[in-house]
């Protein structure tokens, strides 16, 4: 057996499958540790109340990350191991806002702890689906996302307990669940309504207007084509119909494009803001609305550079989107 829990600990575990070049544990401070692929062996008692095809699955993942604590009852399924699987969903939002990374597919949670006869679980489920966008490669989990990541999932666990935090917090979660859009006009919509938390707009006007701060004003155009998206699928129409007629080929290479452009504003504008406190009063729900009423000069400031779209497009190969016709059922 190899499992790094110790006697009177709990713990969570997230299993993922996710291209890495971590190649041996890797301690990320606090309790907080990753894992490469075949480092971890379940205990035998796991393989039969999971059943062999499910322990093999998750002892097969291609990364674990793992945060533990010392409990005084390790035998009880309580507060205690909801905070470590907080802790943990916080570690996973940092880890995919720390880049575009190689994940694929639902990875695993479980919670339990050791109480002297070895790790057991307690409680089991499956993180939402992961989809990949075809057209740019993502790129492998390093350390260097790791150690983001975790710095990232310790600021937001202090954000999310600030009062007057609704609107981040819907964001925050929102940004989450984009990613298991594998339809690409809800992806898009989903992306740029995480950005409500922070935008506070009533319409693609105004998100045009404020994206000159977070995109720069080179990018309004594509900011204001992204929310014309978002609208037209709030409502049920399909996400061309705000948009110029393209061919059904080019429709596809900018549905791809467009929807990593949405991917990458979110990923920077949310990260970047739970990486500085200094932020954090101005995007409260009291606060936001006297944040975007000061002049341009004053919120660049406050807020920072703006983020280069384009520069996150830079590796997009339209060769690598598959046509309708290459893309067979179960794909």
């Amino acid at each position: 057996m190899n499992f790094p829990v110790a006697v009177g600990e709990k713990y969570a575990l997230i299993a993922l499958n996710a291209a890495t070049d971590v190649e041996s544990l890797v301690d990320l401070g606090s309790g907080i540790s990753a894992l490469p692929e075949g480092s971890l062996e379940l205990p035998e008692h796991w393989k039969e109340w999971l059943g062999s095809m499910r322990a093999k699955s998750i002892e097969r993942s291609d990364l674990f990350l793992i945060v533990k604590a010392k409990s005084e009852r390790p035998e009880v399924l309580d507060g205690e191991n909801l905070e470590l699987m907080r802790r943990a969903a916080n570690l996973y939002w940092g880890l995919l806002a720390s880049g575009r990374v190689a994940l694929e597919g639902a990875g695993t949670k479980l919670t339990g702890a050791n109480r002297g006869d070895g790790p057991d679980i307690r409680q089991i489920a499956e993180l939402h689906h992961y989809v990949r966008v075809a057209g740019m490669l993502p790129k492998a989990v390093t350390e260097t996302h790791l150690r983001q990541a975790t710095a990232l999932a310790f600021n937001l666990q202090e954000l999310l307990a600030l009062p007057g935090m609704l609107r981040m917090k819907l964001a925050i979660r929102t940004f989450l669940m984009a990613f298991a859009e594998s339809d690409l006009g809800e992806r898009i919509h989903q992306f740029v309504r995480s950005l409500d938390g922070l935008t506070r707009v009533w319409n693609g006007k105004e998100f045009k207007e404020k994206s000159a701060l977070l995109a720069g004003s080179t990018h309004q155009d594509l900011c204001g084509q992204l929310y014309a998206i978002r609208s037209g699928v709030e409502h049920f129409h399909h996400p061309d119909s705000r948009l110029d007629a393209v061919s059904p080929r080019e429709s596809q290479f900018r549905a791809c494009r467009y929807a990593l452009a949405a991917e990458a504003l979110a990923r920077h504008c949310l990260s970047h803001l739970v990486e500085n406190k200094h932020l954090w009063p101005h995007f409260t729900d009291d606060q936001v609305d006297s944040f975007w009423a000061r002049p341009m000069d004053e919120k660049r400031q406050i807020w920072g550079p703006a983020f280069d779209i384009t520069s996150a497009l830079t590796e997009f190969r339209p060769q690598w989107v598959p046509r309708p016709s290459d893309v067979t059922d179960g794909d």
